[in-house]
């Protein structure tokens, strides 16, 4: 990267970073037109212009070629995971961001990753989530379908009922 082109991305990385999106644009995007090879430069400006512009698909279509350019970087799978997760494009988003901690360590990611796969509460609150009743419990309720939901807070009416009657013939 040439020294303007460096100035102008490290300027956009700054506004970037403070949440000044609008202001970090028109420096991405010079110094992505003075240095069109440089992938993280592309990243984040797919990403700024799939956010702030509207232009989620022309955001996607940039942040892959900027993966192309620059594999290896967490930073560019995360871009393009909040592109698709802006679509509601979650499953290639979860990809996105797993192919970022294939890359390396990336606590963005992690967060990011958490926030759209939460996981579920454990069937019986009372038991460590490791414990044998609970592990055992969630494989046979998943796979009978009884249990589904992927949210924390919710549960289907028949798991309730199943568990009161399964603590009631223990005699709990």
């Amino acid at each position: 990267m040439n020294d303007p082109a460096k100035e102008l991305f490290d300027t956009g990385l700054f506004w970037f970073g403070r949440g000044e999106m609008l202001k970090a644009l028109p420096f991405l995007e010079k110094s992505f037109s003075l240095d069109p090879t440089n992938g993280i430069c592309l990243s984040y400006l797919a990403l700024l212009i799939g956010l702030e512009r509207g232009q989620a698909q022309k955001g996607i279509e940039l942040a892959k070629e900027a993966v192309a350019k620059a594999p290896g970087i967490p930073a560019l799978y995360v871009n393009l995971a909040k592109l698709y997760n802006k679509t509601g494009k979650n499953a290639e988003a979860m990809d996105a961001l797993r192919q970022s901690l294939k890359q390396g360590t990336s606590p963005e990611a992690n967060a990011l990753l958490n926030e759209m796969n939460p996981r579920m509460k454990p069937l019986f609150s009372c038991l460590a989530r490791g414990n044998f009743l609970n592990r055992f419990a969630g494989k046979v309720l998943k796979k009978t379908g009884l249990r589904r939901f992927r949210t924390p807070g919710q549960r289907s009416k028949k798991l309730k009922n199943l568990k009161i009657t399964l603590l009631a013939r223990k005699g709990w």
